[in-house]
């Protein structure tokens, strides 16, 4: 199966930055040579990693089941993308199972890139290196908490720029006060200071970081985090303890919420605020 023309078009060989071409099943550097496999319509640059938690092979389609922190990335990215054209190409940067496809389907390109062959992934690449695209080959790159699995962020953050058209704009969601997540690839939590003076140093401008979330977002997220581990570790156990020990654990954390519950009908919680909040919106142009 012969990867699609108009990705490979998009492309360049992450080793020399030549071009590439379809030849015999799999994708070949016209300069250097180095051929890269192809297998069921995705090109694979980089090995398979497969020492992280979590299989990654879902995604859950039904906001329902989001928590507030993936609904407001949802409305985030809803809100920045409704005024590019269809006609623009974009491309997801760590797009994993794809839990935001529903607003990229419009466009007539839309590439998703990961370490890992997640179904809509088409391109297999190691973020953490110099990305297999030509400079200037697309007009939108957004990037869904990604940015904190990437140990080398300023350097990848300049080949996000490399590979923007002028003009073209970043649309990142990165975690702020969240627990780790697919570990052992959880390097950084930085704040909204480093992360307007990263863009900066970039060479982006129009650069504006927003906090997603309220602080009472963050206690609730913190508190459910908290709750879970303990219960997890009391179920663990043994002894006679083990079930008086898990009743208690579990009416501590309802009094928890009711406590939450009234505090919030009776006092108004400040506004979002980048000082306490579960992670940044960022918006970046070329």
């Amino acid at each position: 199966m012969l990867w699609p023309m108009d990705y490979l078009s998009l492309t360049a060989c992450p080793t020399c930055r030549g071009a590439l071409t379809s030849r015999n099943g799999s994708v070949v550097c016209a300069v250097c040579h180095t051929p890269y496999t192809v297998q069921a319509g995705k090109v694979f640059f980089t090995d398979v990693p497969e020492d992280y938690e979590g299989s990654g092979v879902t995604s859950t389609q039904n906001h329902g089941t989001w928590s507030e922190w993936r609904r407001k990335n949802f409305l985030f990215y809803k809100r920045e993308l409704a005024d590019i054209s269809s006609s623009a190409a974009v491309l997801d940067f760590g797009v994993g199972p794809g839990q935001f496809r529903e607003l990229t389907r419009r466009f007539k390109t839309t590439v998703g890139v990961d370490f890992r062959a997640f179904e809509p992934v088409q391109v297999v690449a190691d973020l953490t290196k110099p990305l297999p695209f030509k400079d200037a080959a697309f007009d939108v790159v957004i990037s869904s908490n990604t940015f904190e699995h990437l140990p080398n962020t300023e350097e990848i953050l300049k080949e996000v720029f490399r590979i923007l058209k002028p003009g073209g704009v970043l649309l990142a969601t990165i975690p702020f006060m969240m627990r780790l997540h697919q570990k052992p690839y959880d390097y950084n939590r930085y704040t909204h200071y480093k992360w307007e003076w990263l863009a900066h140093q970039t060479g982006f401008k129009n650069v504006v970081v927003e906090a997603l979330s309220e602080p009472r977002d963050v206690y609730a997220t913190v508190q459910r985090h908290f709750y879970t581990y303990v219960i997890s570790s009391v179920r663990e156990r043994s002894g006679m303890l083990r079930l008086p020990l898990l009743l208690l654990v579990k009416v501590l954390w309802k009094c928890e919420q009711m406590k939450i519950a009234l505090l919030r009908r009776v006092y108004a919680f400040p506004a979002q605020t980048p000082d306490f909040t579960e992670g940044y919106a960022l918006v970046a142009k070329k």
